[in-house]
């Protein structure tokens, strides 16, 4: 059995894209950390893939998230100005571009303000009274703004006066896989250490620190001991809890397809805002989806939130199917003009939800001087820099952030299960 012949101040388990905000921005304070992940950094394993994510700053899952996705958006912007981030970047990836401000559109008939989304009733109206309360610059539209400022919408003449949209210029995409690798090399340049292929198997505590195994890539076992640990786990967070708290979270498997266009400029992330859109469907219900334009890598992409359970199959958490992307094409055709299915492809990833679908951030309920971080649920992603910030911070005994910690604890050890499979 091998020993990693240092002892840490903090051992972070996961480098998605909060494991890795929270290595580097501990090492940026001088602490001696350590990241740990069981695969190699930025991978398709989790969530912290799949070529875009939305930032949108109004944020309707709660008033306690408008700050940090303002303050994740800035820290972003000046990631990707650092002199050595920039170079990296162009080098690995042929653009400097971590975040880029095409705007957010939230949308739908004036009915949908009944639909739930993450947990939330109202969510567009939800959306425009966090964004008044904050003093977010903003736009209301109808469906004539909308068709007319980005005619690859499609909205039937008839709905048109009944369409209210919210939309936002300041926010707009995330590129996942560049931020966490350039945060993995921020972290790297500030003196984290930073392991790949290690799986962490067992934690033991002794009266000054704990010890952590782990078995790497060959197979072989190693040690290394921390005084604190953060688990930023993602789907795999269940393993390093008690049963009762594991319960608390469930990994669904989520769908993304990637579409061609008829009309390029329309669709084209100069021209095309980030969006959700809620829909009345044939049966007069209301159903959303979201979506992103097309960018210099990929072409349009939409998806919706309606994952199931896999539970422990990880080939099937993975796999795609045409039938899906015929099935996802069908539904969206509708909604967006001059959408392929010929060249269309797909992707899945594990999406980690919580009883409330909101993020836990707190104390082990067991181990000291542990903290477990799971912001998941679907719209995590655009938090992350400010809330490993926030994070690092109290650490270190820091008083100033932007974000109160406390608003995303535990919920009671568990009061019902997510359904069994059969």
């Amino acid at each position: 059995m091998g020993l990693i012949n240092k002892h840490f101040d903090v051992a972070v388990i996961g480098l998605g894209v909060y494991g890795s905000a929270v290595t580097w921005q501990l090492a940026k304070r001088g602490v001696k950390v350590v990241g740990i992940d069981r695969f190699d950094p930025p991978h398709t394993n989790g969530s912290s893939h799949g070529g875009t994510r939305i930032s949108r700053f109004a944020t309707f899952e709660g008033k306690a998230y408008v700050a940090s996705a303002i303050e994740t958006a800035a820290m972003y912007q000046s990631l990707q100005a650092e002199p050595k981030i920039a170079a990296y970047l162009q080098r690995e990836y042929n653009t400097s571009r971590l975040f880029t401000p095409n705007g957010t559109l939230v949308m739908g008939p004036t009915g949908s303000f009944n639909k739930k989304a993450h947990n939330i009733d109202n969510a567009v109206a939800q959306t425009i009274t966090f964004a008044q309360d904050a003093g977010i610059a903003h736009e209301l539209l109808d469906g004539h703004d909308i068709v007319r400022r980005f005619p690859a919408f499609r909205i039937a003449q008839k709905d048109r006066a009944e369409t209210i949209g919210y939309h936002e210029s300041g926010s707009g995409t995330l590129f996942p896989e560049r931020c966490v690798d350039a945060q993995l090399q921020s972290a790297r340049l500030a003196g984290a250490k930073i392991l790949t292929h290690r799986e962490v198997t067992d934690i033991r505590l002794d009266s000054t620190a704990k010890t952590l195994t782990m078995v790497n890539g060959d197979g072989d076992a190693e040690k290394l001991r921390a005084d604190r640990i953060v688990i930023c786990a993602g789907a795999w967070v269940s393993s390093f809890l008690p049963e009762e708290y594991a319960r608390q979270f469930d990994v669904q498997r989520q769908v993304l397809g990637w579409y061609p266009s008829r009309d390029a400029k329309d669709f084209s992330i100069q021209n095309h805002p980030n969006y959700i859109r809620f829909v009345r469907t044939a049966n007069g219900s209301v159903d959303y989806f979201y979506g992103f334009p097309s960018n210099e890598r990929d072409p349009v992409k939409v998806a919706r939130e309606n994952g199931v359970r896999i539970g422990g199959d990880q080939k099937a958490l993975r796999q795609t199917w045409e039938g899906e992307l015929d099935s996802l094409y069908g539904f969206v055709k509708p909604y967006l003009k001059g959408i392929k299915r010929k060249g269309a492809f797909s992707a899945a990833c594990r999406y980690t939800k919580t009883l409330n679908e909101q993020f836990h951030i707190a104390l082990h309920p067991y181990m000291p001087d542990t903290t477990v971080v799971s912001a998941c649920s679907g719209y995590g992603f655009k938090h992350a820099l400010s809330i490993g910030a926030a994070l690092a911070a109290e650490m270190q005994g820091e008083t100033q952030s932007v974000v109160d910690l406390k608003s995303f604890g535990w919920e009671a050890p568990v009061k019902f299960d997510f359904p069994r499979l059969v």
